[in-house]
């Protein structure tokens, strides 16, 4: 999982990537909204978790990035109860308002 958190974060860069940009700046920012998505989660009261075996058995998958959730994935489950890849919702939240992807509720 820990790959797909950093495929997430290098389309993201790719598509906001000019030619004037240097791969420095690439890293610069990267390590910016990593400290920004922390920042978001704590002070929004977010506790990860790891996903129940029963979500694996039922083949559950996260709506932001559509794939299914594995063994000793970390999740962050919503007072909806709308259930994410943890570094996938902290990455939605950083980039979006504080919204649940699925239900619009505020967080």
């Amino acid at each position: 999982m820990e790959q797909t958190k950093y495929l997430i974060k290098f389309l993201q860069l790719a598509n906001d990537f000019t030619f004037e940009n240097d791969i420095f700046d690439v890293i610069s920012n990267y390590k910016e909204e990593d400290s920004i998505t922390q920042q978001i989660s704590d002070s929004l009261n977010l506790k990860e978790s790891i996903v129940p075996t029963e979500m694996i058995n039922q083949k559950k998958e996260c709506i932001i990035c559509l794939v299914e959730f594995t063994e000793r994935t970390k999740i962050i489950s919503l007072d909806c109860k709308h259930i994410y890849h943890s570094h996938c919702l902290k990455i939605w939240l950083s980039l979006r308002n504080k919204i649940c992807p699925t239900c619009k509720r505020n967080i």
